[in-house]
């Protein structure tokens, strides 16, 4: 009798071992934001707050226009984001989770910061000699609004041998122009312009808000002369900058150059 036992065991218990672990299976609602989406909305949800923390008193009424930029950069409505986190406070072991690897990230991220600060800090502004480099040395995220002191966003990189004629010079960014009241008419005007020993070219776009795009401007060298500098603003501006209701917020910031050998020169601007 104790052989047949021994049989029904080695099957019942790989059997029983399914049923468990199906048991523990969560089936996620299709309405309900996936790990990965609720991870990088946080993200950004985490940097408004930080943002928010910097403001002055009398600016605080921004608290909701960036929590929409949050929102509006990962795509979310806030009904889906509701239903998600009313899911995930059901399970806190998967909320538990993707907290695990945004703080994993956020650390990643702000160790990085520091080297970088250290370089930038430690160099005299000189541009690399390789085929690509990165030209950007402020943050990669800014905020602007009406304020005089925060209204306006600039960098200078001088020229230098490295630059060759033909070469690209690449602005890239997200641009985001939020307003609480659609009478203040926010704009934000984006330029990059490059400076010659006699004249200048500049591309340039600008933004109505409320609107939030990717933008991308583009410059090449001049083949016959020597670039002195060239240099990036962007600058927000409402019709009533004596009661700002609005702001912007670049993110994703990054400047590169590219060496090229073509023949020929253009200048162009993508909004």
């Amino acid at each position: 009798m104790k052989q047949p036992m021994l049989k029904n065991k080695s099957v019942i218990l790989p059997l029983l071992a399914l049923v468990l672990l199906s048991g523990c299976r969560i089936n996620r609602p299709s309405d309900v934001m996936s790990p990965k989406e609720m991870e990088s909305y946080l993200y950004d949800f985490h940097l408004a707050q930080g943002i928010i923390s910097t403001l002055p008193l009398d600016q605080k009424y921004k608290y909701q226009a960036l929590n929409d930029w949050a929102l509006a950069k990962n795509g979310i409505s806030s009904d889906k984001l509701e239903r998600s986190l009313v899911w995930y406070t059901r399970y806190p072991g998967e909320f538990a989770r993707i907290y695990k690897k945004l703080n994993r990230r956020i650390d990643a991220e702000y160790n990085e910061s520091l080297n970088i600060k250290s370089r930038i800090e430690k160099r005299s502004f000189s541009v690399g000699k390789g085929d690509s480099v990165s030209l950007w040395y402020l943050d990669s995220v800014a905020l602007l609004n009406s304020s005089r002191y925060m209204s306006r966003l600039t960098m200078e990189q001088v020229g230098e041998e490295s630059f060759r004629p033909c070469d690209t010079i690449v602005w890239k960014g997200t641009a985001t122009v939020l307003c609480t009241d659609t009478s203040a008419a926010p704009r934000l005007y984006l330029a990059m312009t490059l400076s010659y020993n006699d004249s200048i070219a500049t591309s340039d776009t600008m933004l109505y808000g409320p609107v939030s795009a990717p933008i991308s401007l583009t410059m090449v060298l001049d083949t016959a002369r020597s670039m002195k500098s060239v240099r990036f603003l962007a600058q927000y501006m409402e019709q009533s900058e004596s009661d700002s209701r609005g702001m912007a917020v670049l993110s994703d910031i990054e400047m590169k150059r590219y060496h090229s050998w073509a023949d020929t020169v253009t200048v162009s601007a993508e909004d």
